[in-house]
């Protein structure tokens, strides 16, 4: 992953609190949290799995802005969800 070791931590810790309150934000604050991981460059396949069953359920709700953020997110972190 492109995310030094240094910053793998820091990123775990953000990952794991979003995931804990995922229910909680909306579209746009989900893409951006992908959309910031993507932008570091750092990539976890709990956290990717996890995130991509929440935008499943919304998916109506999604701005085309914001599903094409996630996407290209997504696809920088070559993260494909078989769901």
């Amino acid at each position: 992953n492109g995310c030094t070791d240094k910053h793998y931590a820091w990123c775990k810790f953000w990952a794991n609190a979003t995931l804990s309150r995922l229910p909680e934000f909306d579209c746009r604050d989900m893409t951006m949290v992908v959309w910031a991981f993507a932008t570091i460059h750092w990539k976890s396949e709990e956290f990717l799995y996890r995130f991509c069953e929440q935008v499943m359920v919304r998916i109506e709700k999604y701005t085309p802005q914001d599903l094409g953020n996630t996407l290209w997110a997504l696809a920088t972190l070559g993260f494909r969800h078989e769901g």
